[in-house]
């Protein structure tokens, strides 16, 4: 495995295991499209959100809130039981 695949990775379980959440099955799909979406935007941007590039406060706030694990997360998990890209999910009993 790629070494900042594999950074990212622990990063993330360890995210997931603080919150109770669990990772998704393909999760390294979607880890090596947050490392994509670094080599192309210079961050971990969820790959279900778009990025905006102009320069715009808004813009500039819009992307800080997206750099996984987004600030979205915990709300998509209370209301839909996993996150909008399926990385991170409500542990199942």
């Amino acid at each position: 495995m790629d070494k900042e695949i594999e950074e990212l990775n622990k990063k993330l379980v360890t995210f997931a295991k603080e919150h109770g959440y669990e990772m998704a099955n393909d999760a390294d799909k979607i880890i090596t499209s947050l490392v994509n979406r670094k080599k192309k935007f210079g961050e971990y941007y969820c790959p279900c959100r778009p990025v905006y590039m102009d320069n715009s406060q808004e813009s500039i706030d819009h992307n800080k809130k997206i750099i996984c694990p987004c600030a979205f997360v915990h709300g998509d998990i209370l209301k839909r039981g996993k996150c909008h890209c399926n990385l991170f999910a409500k542990t199942r009993l």
